[in-house]
């Protein structure tokens, strides 16, 4: 399993169109918390909602 396939299971997520990038993760601390950072990208630009932009 590829370690994109892994972490997509991992946090149940079920969109496809989610890539994680090579350097996919690191513990970075967020107002004061440790926190786990996943950085991914989309495969494709999603429509933006008519209202708000």
């Amino acid at each position: 399993m590829s370690h994109n396939n892994f972490i997509l299971n991992l946090l149940n997520l079920k969109d496809p169109n989610i890539t994680f990038n090579d350097n996919y993760y690191s513990e970075e601390i967020i107002n004061n918390v440790k926190s786990k950072v996943f950085y991914a990208t989309l495969t494709y630009m999603p429509n933006t909602c008519y209202h708000c932009g």
